[in-house]
C-alpha cells in the first residue's frame, strides 16, 4: 500500500515496477516524476535511492511497444516445460504453455511479482534457493521472504562482483552438497580418479 501511496498523482507517469519483498519495491517512468517522489520519500525519512538503468520497463513508457511486440510475438508456441515454473508475472505456478505473446507484453509492463513467487515456492514447500545471476541483487529479497513467511530457508549466489567466479560457484556448490543434495563431481574433476574417505576427528 505505500508504495501505491507514493505513486499518487503520478499514475500516468509512474507505475511498481517489482515487488521483490514484503519491504522492497521498485518503481519505475518518467525521470523528473521519479525524482519528485524520491525527493517526497526522502522527506519523510523512507529509505530510498535511485537505480541506474537504461529504459523504463513495467511503466507507461514501454505502453507505445505494446502492439509491435504482440505481432513480433504471435506465431509464438510454447511448450510444455521440463520442470515447473512460477511465474513473476502471474505469481503462480505454471508449465508455460501459456506463455504466448501476451504474456510476454505483461511481462515487459506489469510489475514483477518476485515476492509473490517466493512466497508460493515457500508455501509449496521449497526451502533452497540459488540466484542465477553475475551480480547478487536478489539475495536480501529472497532472505526478507523466507523470514516473512516464517520459514527456515537457504539463499545462494552464483557469483559475486569483484569475487573470483570460480571460488564463488564452487563454495555454493559445497554448501549445497552438505545439504544433502548430490553432485556430479565427474563434470567437476572429469580426469580425478576416486573420492577417498577421511577419518574424523575425535
Amino acid at each position: 500500500m505505500g508504495a501505491r501511496r507514493a505513486l499518487a498523482g503520478y499514475e500516468d507517469r509512474v507505475s511498481i515496477a517489482a515487488s521483490n519483498s514484503p519491504t522492497s519495491t521498485i518503481l519505475s517512468g518518467d525521470p523528473a516524476a521519479l525524482k519528485a517522489i524520491l525527493d517526497r520519500l526522502q522527506r519523510q525519512d523512507v529509505f530510498c535511492g535511485m537505480v541506474k538503468v537504461d529504459f523504463a520497463s513495467h511503466s507507461p513508457q514501454m505502453d507505445p511497444l505494446r502492439a509491435d511486440l504482440l505481432r513480433a510475438l504471435e506465431r509464438l508456441e510454447p511448450r510444455p516445460a521440463s520442470v515447473p515454473i512460477y511465474s513473476t508475472v502471474t505469481g503462480k505456478l505454471s508449465d508455460g504453455t501459456e506463455f504466448k505473446a501476451l504474456h510476454w507484453v505483461r511481462n515487459l509492463r506489469e510489475p514483477v511479482l518476485f515476492s509473490t513467487a517466493i512466497q508460493r515456492l515457500l508455501e509449496d514447500g521449497h526451502d533452497t534457493f540459488l540466484e542465477i545471476s553475475p551480480h547478487t541483487m536478489l539475495l536480501s529479497a529472497v532472505q526478507q521472504g523466507i523470514h516473512h513467511h516464517g520459514s527456515a530457508g537457504v539463499v545462494l549466489p552464483s557469483l559475486r562482483r569483484e569475487e573470483r567466479a570460480h571460488a564463488v560457484m564452487l563454495g555454493s556448490l559445497g554448501a549445497l552438497y552438505a545439504l544433502g543434495y548430490s553432485v556430479d563431481w565427474s563434470r567437476i574433476y572429469p580426469s580425478a580418479g576416486q573420492c577417498v574417505p577421511v577419518p574424523f576427528y575425535p
